[in-house]
């Protein structure tokens, strides 16, 4: 028989397959829903930054409010600065170059679950960036 623990990962692995399955849309042209989950930013075939969104606003407020239009302390926005001091041309090309994928999971604490599941696996480069930033 399978403990709880077993259960919430293999559900975990579900998810996170599910969200390497999910179709990558530019982050111009992506609608996503306002429901918890966990999302992943690419450039060309590459995921860069995994992250999670949970709370009223979800996804939608996580992609396109705080990373595109947020402050300069969130991924996106701080990876590319030097490359794009202006944030309205910053803001321009995250729009038109970055895709992003997502998966919705309801459940907030298997939200956490499935993002960590997904960095320890994919190993995105911004999410150890981060990592480093906040261990200083």
């Amino acid at each position: 028989m399978l403990r709880a623990s077993e259960l919430a990962l293999s559900a975990a692995r579900v998810l996170f397959e599910s969200l390497l399955r999910a179709p990558r849309v530019t982050v111009g042209s992506a609608i996503p829903p306002r429901t918890n989950g966990v999302y992943a930013f690419s450039i060309d075939d590459e995921i860069i930054y995994v992250g999670e969104a949970a709370g009223s606003s979800g996804l939608e407020d996580r992609i396109l409010s705080k990373h595109v239009s947020g402050d300069e302390g969130h991924a996106l926005q701080s990876e590319y600065k030097a490359q794009f001091p202006d944030r309205r041309d910053r803001r321009s090309f995250i729009k038109s170059a970055v895709s992003v994928q997502w998966v919705e999971v309801p459940d907030s604490l298997m939200v956490s679950l499935v993002e960590k599941l997904a960095i320890a696996t994919i190993k995105p480069r911004l999410n150890k960036a981060v990592m480093h930033r906040t261990e200083r």
